[in-house]
């Protein structure tokens, strides 16, 4: 692992548990309503690839994210780009949402 500041192939692969249905879960990630419930007050999804998410806390101020993967009830990806504190713009990566291998 290097400290060079300037990288920005890092990843972050996290899984959790979570005591609720796969349809629940699809639900809460993927709809402004379900969103809305556990995360930005202000949400809306536009489903299917080339669709997008858009959070805020404020409704004039929503950050808006292009959904690149959609596979309804196994996986919804997104991709975006933030500028960081020295103005270099940082690619979040790809964003599973849920990725879950079907039963």
């Amino acid at each position: 692992m290097t400290n060079d500041p300037k990288r920005t192939d890092r990843v972050v692969d996290l899984t959790i548990d979570i005591d609720a249905t796969l349809e629940e879960v699809w639900q809460a990630l993927t709809t402004g309503e379900g969103i809305a419930r556990w995360f930005a007050p202000y949400a809306a999804v536009t489903p299917g690839v080339g669709g997008s998410v858009s959070i805020g806390w404020d409704p004039k101020e929503m950050w808006d994210t292009p959904v690149t993967v959609w596979e309804p009830l196994r996986r919804m990806q997104t991709a975006s780009e933030m500028p960081s504190k020295d103005g270099r713009i940082v690619r979040d990566g790809d964003c599973d949402a849920l990725n879950k291998a079907p039963t």
